[in-house]
């Protein structure tokens, strides 16, 4: 639970930090997610583990940008 804790201060207190990272991360799912199929892979998942950690307002703002950005780069395979 302390990391949980110490990310959500992240993202509550430093959010152009926070945009960076969650830009990076994404950058990085899509790589994988996109290799994964590259390498043969028929169907691949985005594991969200904070779905259920944030208040739907805070998701929104928060996580869902980053994931449609996942989502938007994968939509063609």
């Amino acid at each position: 639970m302390r990391l949980l804790s110490a990310t959500l201060l992240l993202m509550l207190t430093d959010e152009p930090l926070w945009f960076r990272l969650m830009d990076r991360l994404a950058d990085l799912a899509i790589a994988s997610l996109r290799s994964q199929v590259g390498a043969g892979a028929s169907a691949v998942q985005l594991f969200d583990s904070w779905a259920g950690a944030l208040s739907p307002s805070q998701y929104e703002r928060y996580v869902q940008p980053a994931s449609r950005k996942v989502f938007d780069a994968v939509r063609d395979l």
